[in-house]
């Protein structure tokens, strides 16, 4: 029986069952026993096999890149995408304001401007091209004799003396004071003239002053002396001979008061022209602007009710 034992189990095992038959002990042999013991190995081999083809085939596989992972952005070095968009819609926002603000100053100062230079020309409406023109060492005398047939009664007659011989005074001391030795009058001593006749056209009035150039013999009429071809003076039927006496709303005694007028305004507007065409009134509409005729001074009587 041994022998078969150690036969068949090809081990160690036949000899353990003889020593315990030797000894009275149960040789009974578990051939299910010996079975769980080898398939517990069989799969612990088959495990450890499994593992050690894993770990090569992982070897051997390509190993692809790890993704990088995504950077922190910082809030301060990377702006948001509406950011920028923001800002720049803040910028306009912020010039358009300042542009509005800049028309809105400069036309303030554009009012200002021509409320000055109305002022300037009720104060100072000089009556010739230039002041030089005007400087006349000479007296002039008031001749009363030709204001006998005018509106004017003997009392408004001698108040007007009056009046024009202060004024006289006073131009021949801006005169003298004022002139060099070259004879020539400086340009304080000019503008010192157009302020004290402007101030003396606003103190008399249009009718007066008018009667007071007409007794010194100074011109107070604007005689058109040629009108350019397809001018506006022409379209409007402005004639050779004709006597400009008003543009607008302002009196015409002397060529410069005619340049003051038609640059004063808004260019372009039509603005009514009084002439005197032999003994006929006129008034004719012109655009404001340069007439296109040529025009000198001259002296005539004043007109009844102007």
């Amino acid at each position: 029986m041994s022998g078969w034992i150690c036969n068949f189990t090809g081990d160690g095992t036949g000899r353990a069952l003889a020593a315990k038959a030797a000894r009275g002990e149960s040789t009974e042999y578990r051939p299910a026993m010996n079975r769980r013991w080898a398939s517990a190995a069989l799969g612990a081999a088959a495990g450890a096999l499994l593992v050690l083809a894993l770990v090569r085939v992982r070897q051997t596989a390509p190993v692809e890149p790890a993704a990088p992972a995504p950077a922190a952005q910082s809030a301060s070095a990377v702006p948001e995408p509406a950011a920028a968009p923001h800002r720049l819609s803040v910028d306009l926002e912020m010039a358009r304001s300042a542009l509005a603000v800049e028309r809105a100053a400069r036309m303030d100062l554009e009012a200002e401007v021509s409320r000055l230079r109305e002022e300037l020309g009720r104060a100072e409406p000089p009556l010739e091209p230039s002041a030089s023109a005007e400087v006349d060492p000479r007296h002039r005398v008031f001749d009363e004799a030709v204001l006998v047939d005018t509106e004017l009664d003997a009392e408004q007659i001698e108040e007007l003396r009056e009046r024009y011989e202060e004024f006289e005074r006073e131009r021949l001391d801006i005169i003298d004071l004022e002139t060099g030795e070259d004879g020539l009058l400086s340009t304080k001593g000019s503008r010192d003239l157009l302020i004290l006749e402007g101030a003396l056209r606003k103190e008399l009035g249009e009718h007066a002053y008018d009667a007071m150039l007409y007794s010194t013999g100074r011109d107070n009429r604007l005689l058109v002396r040629s009108v350019a071809d397809r001018s506006p003076a022409a379209d409007a039927g402005i004639e050779n001979g004709d006597v400009l006496l008003r543009y607008g709303d302002q009196r015409l005694f002397a060529p410069l008061d005619l340049q003051q007028a038609n640059r004063s305004g808004q260019p372009g507007e039509f603005v009514e022209v009084e002439l005197l065409r032999g003994d006929e009134r006129i008034w004719l509409f012109v655009p404001r602007g340069s007439l296109g005729v040529h025009v000198e001074g001259k002296n005539g009587a004043p007109l009844p009710g102007n």
